[in-house]
């Protein structure tokens, strides 16, 4: 998350980082509450109307989908409302996020399921385009790299925190027992077919559009 701050930073660019654990004092109690944030939040004047209460409800109110890194920005959206038997639009700011990132140290079957589930809920309960969702992780395991980066187009994209080494690693393994294992290939697979990417790879994916 520091990283990709200095890098905004950098590019001058208009995003604010929440990322859990941070000792930034510019963070003072960030909401990780995917609800909290456009375009899943309802109108400031809403909020405690029956439907917003029911769509919270389905959504855990952000108790389930709670990623360790948003990316937002502040912006004016356009809420509808019915008053008088007329529709009435206002503008207010919201927080409108643009990226959720899912930090998996390793990965097992559970933490898997956890981040599809994430994928989809983000996916399934927006109100117009849904942030950018992605997974970084340090899992060695091909075969369980490949549970979750094969998926069904829950996550945008898992991220390796160094793709380079962990495919050196295992080609040096390979010389030094002779032939290649199912491991490198799936491997091999995952990178070329961009289902794997290197972390490096995370801000132009993100904020490419962004930078003229």
């Amino acid at each position: 998350a520091n990283g990709l701050r200095e890098l905004m930073a950098d590019a001058k660019l208009p995003f604010f980082v929440a990322s859990k654990g941070s000792t930034d004092p510019a963070q003072a109690k960030p909401s990780f509450a995917i609800t909290d944030y456009w375009p899943y939040a309802s109108a400031p004047t809403a909020a405690e109307d029956a439907t917003a209460r029911e769509a919270y409800r389905r959504l855990g109110r952000g108790h389930l989908i709670q990623p360790d890194v948003l990316i937002w920005r502040p912006a004016m959206k356009p809420f509808a409302h019915v008053q008088d038997g007329q529709v009435i639009t206002d503008k207010y700011e919201v927080r409108h996020l643009i990226a959720c990132i899912s930090g998996k140290a390793t990965i097992r079957s559970d933490r898997s399921q956890s981040s599809r589930y994430e994928g989809s809920t983000i996916s399934r309960w927006r109100r117009a385009r849904a942030p950018y969702f992605a997974v970084v992780t340090a899992e060695p395991d091909p075969s369980r790299l490949g549970s979750l980066a094969w998926g069904l187009g829950e996550i945008d994209a898992v991220y390796h925190i160094d793709i380079a080494s962990l495919f050196a690693a295992m080609h040096r393994t390979e010389a030094e027992i002779g032939g290649t294992s199912a491991a490198t290939r799936e491997l091999r697979a995952l990178i070329e077919h961009a289902r794997l990417r290197d972390l490096s790879l995370l801000f132009d994916d993100i904020f490419g559009e962004f930078i003229s």
